[in-house]
């Protein structure tokens, strides 16, 4: 008993923590150590827990051997995700790298297009005034009262249609009047004949002095002169009763109306508060803009003005055929010619008169109508056009990026001052600063200086810009 103790002590260690804990005063003091050589020596002799507490040691060395596995394992797993992620990055780094010596080295790429003149016929959009092709306002020419009006607004008539009867009393008493003076005179001149006559028989016998005839003669013209005045007193008082009728100058449509029953007429228009068409009563003569009786206009042919500008006026000739559009009938078509221009540019707008007439049989175009006049026109000496997009707008004013092709498909820049005539939105017309032909760059936003050698990229032969393509193999 006293040899297995050691073991047993040493083997559990719940029997150890108690021995350790017992003070060593209460330890007998002639124990010996334990030998282990007996223990190990005789195998079958041991007790179960001494068995245990050697199977332990051959335990550890497995679990060690397991964990260096799983370390080694997860080591790689960390490889091998850290070479999948940087591997790439420094790929791009290094094609980064590469892209960037290149731009470094290589010559900006510049797209370019030729400026030139449009060969091509243009097409100006004009606003334009419609008006009949001949309005009047009509007048009384005798003074009197409305007795009956036969015509109201928007009412076809024919030329010579009588539109309203006047009373004129005054004038009728005066023609009366006039035609009896002029049988009065014609009575004087009859008296003056006699006279005459016995007088020159008498002369002949020298009865009667030849002042006596003279005087006689004289009278008798006197009388002649009396007739032939009166007589044409007669001949205007009735001519001015054939006024007493309003009729229409021409054949048209009644666009105002400014009489009514029983109104006062003068010679200067409707003067008891005349009607304008479509209006009311309520103002009086001097206020209301349209004092004449009637307004007739001629619609069967509508005219339009219009202002040309002055880069069109060598353009614009009578015969020139132009499209009126009217917005309000779903921009319908009309064909119109233009019959006669001014002649001469306002000096205050820069622009030229020109009239077209446009057929209107249907009578769809009304006067005062807003309308726009398409015309299409063979520019004489027109501008250069260029991209809208290719001019620079600097300090010293608006310039453009001239290249002057060398060999190999490079260019010098060259920065010139141009003036601009008129902006399109894409494009614009150039009429100082280039010559016709020049290559400009397409793109005059980018930073380049004058003298500097870029790579002319290929463009077309328009005017419109194009996209830069990729230098070839042979350029580089």
């Amino acid at each position: 008993m006293s040899t297995s103790a050691p073991p047993n002590s040493g083997g559990n260690g719940q029997a150890g923590t108690a021995a350790t804990a017992t003070p060593p005063t209460e330890m007998p003091p002639f124990i010996a150590p334990p030998t282990a050589t007996p223990a190990i020596a005789t195998p079958p002799a041991m007790t179960p827990a001494a068995s245990e507490v050697e199977a332990a040691p051959q335990v550890a060395p497995m679990e060690n051997r397991r964990v260096r596995r799983i370390a080694i394992g997860f080591a790689i797993v960390l490889v091998a995700l850290f070479l999948v992620g940087i591997l790439p990055r420094l790929k791009v780094q290094r094609q980064l790298a590469s892209q960037v010596k290149t731009a470094t080295v290589a010559l900006p790429i510049v797209a370019v297009t030729k400026a030139q003149r449009p060969t091509a016929a243009s097409t100006v959009l004009l606003p334009g005034t419609m008006e009949a092709l001949h309005e009047a306002a009509i007048y009384a020419r005798v003074s009197g009262y409305v007795r009956r009006w036969y015509a109201d607004i928007g009412v076809p008539v024919r030329a010579g249609q009588v539109l309203a009867d006047i009373d004129v009393p005054e004038l009728q008493q005066s023609v009366l009047q006039a035609r009896a003076q002029l049988a009065q005179m014609q009575s004087v001149l009859a008296l003056a004949r006699s006279n005459l006559e016995r007088w020159r028989l008498l002369a002949a016998d020298s009865a009667v002095t030849a002042q006596e005839l003279q005087q006689m003669q004289q009278a008798y013209d006197a009388a002649a002169a009396s007739v032939h005045a009166a007589e044409a007193n007669l001949r205007g008082l009735v001519s001015m009763l054939q006024y007493t009728q309003v009729r229409a100058p021409f054949g048209g449509l009644v666009t105002a109306r400014n009489v009514e029953y029983g109104a006062l007429i003068t010679t200067a228009g409707a003067s008891s508060d005349p009607l304008t068409a479509g209006g009311s009563q309520s103002a009086s003569a001097t206020a209301v803009s349209a004092a004449s009786l009637y307004r007739v206009a001629q619609t069967d042919t509508m005219r339009v003005y219009i202002t040309v500008p002055q880069p069109y006026v060598a353009s614009i000739h009578p015969g020139l055929a132009a499209d009126l559009i009217v917005a309000n009938l779903g921009n319908q078509s009309f064909r119109g010619t233009i019959v006669r221009t001014a002649g001469a540019v306002d000096p205050n707008t820069r622009t030229l008169l020109a009239e077209v007439d446009v057929p209107n049989p249907g009578r769809v175009l009304l006067p005062g109508m807003y309308t726009q006049l398409r015309i299409t026109v063979q520019r004489v000496d027109a501008p250069l056009l260029i991209p809208s997009t290719a001019l620079v707008s600097r300090a010293a004013g608006p310039q453009v990026i001239e290249l002057i092709p060398g060999a190999n498909g490079r260019g010098t820049v060259r920065l010139r001052s141009v003036q601009v005539a008129r902006d399109y939105g894409s494009t614009m017309e150039i009429v100082s600063g280039l010559a016709d032909g020049a290559l400009v760059a397409t793109i005059g936003s980018q930073i380049l200086a004058d003298g500097q050698t870029v790579r002319v990229a290929i463009s077309t032969t328009d005017s419109t810009g194009v996209k830069a393509s990729a230098p070839t193999a042979a350029d580089k």
